[in-house]
């Protein structure tokens, strides 16, 4: 049972609006927001069940993040959906070489975000 959950994006208001969508989907689900790739160090001592990683990010992108996550110990096994507002799918076939598991459209309302949750979070 999913009860930690991760949302590595550089867009303040898209951790506003995700950690809400995921309070309305489960309250007993701790999410940390990390701001960019560079801060997963943050991650060593929290062990989340599940992770979604912005594709698109200044500095270090997702897939750079994706390398330094799959390095971390506590993290490698950790599932990571790659989480993006795009669907240009230039760097798919890399990412899930890289151990991504699946690429998700960010969605456009509460009730997208329910259902990316019920698709991706085990009840």
């Amino acid at each position: 049972m999913t009860r930690r959950v991760v949302l590595i994006d550089d867009d303040p208001t898209e951790h506003h609006i995700f950690s809400f969508a995921l309070k309305q989907f489960d309250s007993r689900i701790t999410c940390m927001s990390v701001d960019n790739g560079a801060s997963t160090a943050l991650l060593e001592n929290f062990h989340p069940d599940i992770i979604f990683l912005d594709v698109n990010m200044p500095g270090e992108n997702g897939a750079e993040c994706l390398k330094r996550i799959k390095s971390m110990p506590n993290l490698k096994n950790v599932p990571v959906y790659m989480y993006t507002i795009t669907s240009y799918k230039n760097s798919y076939r890399e990412l899930f070489q890289l151990g991504a598991v699946k690429w998700l459209n960010k969605p456009a309302s509460i009730d997208g975000y329910s259902k990316l949750f019920e698709e991706v979070i085990p009840t």
